[in-house]
């Protein structure tokens, strides 16, 4: 299941992260979360993607979903060389 934490695209950033559906999913299922980072780049005609996959980040049984979804956006905005958008 591949799950887009931002709920949409911001242009040169990572956006903030989104609980519902990750809080949904945790409240039933305590799944390895898979953190991806995703970058485009216009190269003259062409756009460029570079994915990058980090380790798997396993939730704390019943941890907070916010701080867990802070720590999978950080990862995420390290491997696609991305400022956090915070707001």
């Amino acid at each position: 299941v591949v799950i887009f934490a931002e709920g949409t695209y911001v242009i040169g950033r990572v956006g903030p992260g989104r609980t519902g559906v990750l809080k949904f999913i945790l409240s039933r299922l305590r799944l390895p979360c898979i953190p991806v980072g995703i970058r485009y780049s216009e190269e003259g005609r062409r756009t460029r993607v570079r994915i990058r996959f980090g380790s798997a980040v396993l939730p704390e049984e019943n941890g907070p979903t916010a701080s867990f979804v802070e720590d999978i956006m950080e990862r995420i905005s390290a491997l696609s060389d991305l400022p956090r958008n915070s707001s």
